[in-house]
């Protein structure tokens, strides 16, 4: 099973998907499957030791998410702190 990159066109996300020869692929954030295949980022990322861009969306995801969990931590001790005063 092949590993395509894909753009979902009424929404614009991009992921990878494993296409089976009898499913086709639907977009993760809409289920739509009007989807515009990619050229593959694996032979840049074997070659350079770089990250997909799905890959690198997640990660950027992922630290958006942690900062923003660090800031409402930080909020929530300086309003302890604040309290205790």
């Amino acid at each position: 099973m092949p590993l395509y990159d894909f753009r979902c066109k009424p929404c614009g996300e991009e992921f990878e998907a494993l296409v089976r020869p009898s499913h086709a692929p639907a977009c993760p954030s809409c289920a739509s499957a009007d989807l515009e295949r990619l050229l593959s980022g694996f032979s840049f990322s074997v070659r350079s030791g770089g990250l997909s861009n799905a890959a690198r969306r997640a990660v950027q995801k992922q630290q958006a998410g942690q900062k923003a969990d660090h800031a409402a931590f930080q909020e929530e001790i300086e309003k302890k702190h604040l309290d205790d005063d």
